[in-house]
């Protein structure tokens, strides 16, 4: 994994704990993980990673190591060199390595609270989220661009979220900036790209990684980053995939690149990044929606889908899993299905045929 190790003196600029008053109920927590990370760095050197993601420079400073494999590996193809004032700087730390404590909002809530609930604030310029069940919280100033992740430790994160490290930061950041973090892959050639939609067992990352693997760019698997205006476009946020046995019994070339094993029953996750033969892209315009059903036939072929059937494939999912952006994520996916075409994928037997297919579809549409 290419990072970049940088000293810092103590005290950075960005870390002035000087704060004039503010009244957000997420100010004090806010206040209290710069002071901790002040505390956890002074005098120590930071590893830095800088990134490229939606048109954005990202600067991820961590506190420690242990976060490293945890979030790095899932964004190694978007590293960048570093950036003088990125648009965004991201704190990370583990309490639990440093040996250090953090109250977490919620944490004074009554029994009533339901387990794995979540405490989340937004307002003009302040996001928070603590979450249960990652026992993580996540904070960002919009004024500042600047945020703050901190698990209590990182030994006991869910095997998943190394898979799409700091989403919830990152799709409250980019809302301000009129792109989605969605719930869909995306691959596709030097003309453009398009969207694959569906709940799990739809066929979606079968049909990406067939794609990918005959010679198509890959732009993610799970979540990808879209905008509107001026025109529909998607950006990769994740070299990461999730497939089943079944699914990766199909690609045996990807099998090296597994880093949490599902077995027979239970999904496993890759890391893409620096595998022979596979393309990525940063950004593609959106040709099209596509919706995979799985047919049981050889052949794989393209049919006619409204721009409605598609929007009830993508919405739910992409709402339900970065809360807080319903209406304007909602809006943004109606406009995407009406502005470009919609199709069911019937997607067959073939790996090849699938690639072959949406090759075909890409070179008609342009």
């Amino acid at each position: 994994m290419p990072t970049s190790e940088l000293l810092v003196q103590p005290a950075p600029a960005f870390l002035n704990c000087e704060s004039p008053p503010i009244s957000s109920p997420a100010n004090n927590y806010f206040q209290a993980a710069r002071k901790i990370f002040a505390q956890a760095t002074r005098g120590k050197t930071i590893r830095e990673f800088f990134c490229g993601m939606g048109g954005c420079s990202v600067r991820l400073r961590l506190a420690g190591e242990s976060l490293v494999p945890l979030v790095l590996p899932a964004l190694a193809h978007l590293q960048i060199k570093s950036v003088a004032s990125p648009d965004l700087t991201i704190c990370l730390g583990d309490l639990a390595e440093l040996e250090l404590a953090l109250e977490f909002p919620g944490e004074e809530s009554n029994d009533m609270e339901p387990p794995g609930a979540m405490w989340r604030h937004e307002d003009a310029r302040f996001f928070a989220l603590a979450q249960k069940e990652t026992n993580s919280l996540s904070l960002l100033d919009a004024e500042e661009k600047l945020a703050f992740y901190w698990t209590r430790n990182a030994a006991r994160l869910p095997w998943y979220e190394n898979s799409f490290p700091l989403r919830h930061l990152l799709a409250h950041f980019f809302r301000r900036h009129d792109r989605h973090i969605i719930h869909a892959a995306a691959i596709g050639d030097e003309t453009g790209a398009v969207l694959i939609v569906g709940k799990g067992g739809s066929g979606k990352s079968t049909a990406t990684l067939a794609c990918a693997t005959n010679g198509l760019f890959y732009l993610g698997d799970d979540y990808t980053l879209v905008g509107i205006e001026p025109a529909p476009r998607v950006w990769s946020l994740y070299s990461s995939a999730k497939v089943n046995a079944d699914t990766l019994n199909w690609f045996p070339e990807l099998k090296s690149f597994v880093h949490h094993s599902g077995g027979a029953k239970k999904k496993s996750s890759l890391f893409l990044h620096g595998t022979p033969g596979l393309r990525f892209a940063e950004s593609l315009p959106i040709r099209a929606v596509l919706w995979p059903q799985i047919t049981g036939r050889a052949e794989t072929k393209l049919t006619a889908a409204s721009s409605t059937t598609l929007l009830l494939a993508l919405a739910p999912s992409s709402i339900l899993q970065t809360p807080g952006g319903g209406d304007s994520v909602l809006r943004a996916l109606s406009q995407l299905v009406q502005a470009v075409p919609t199709r069911i994928l019937e997607a067959g037997t073939d790996p090849a045929q699938i690639a072959s297919a949406i090759k075909k579809f890409l070179a008609n549409e342009n």
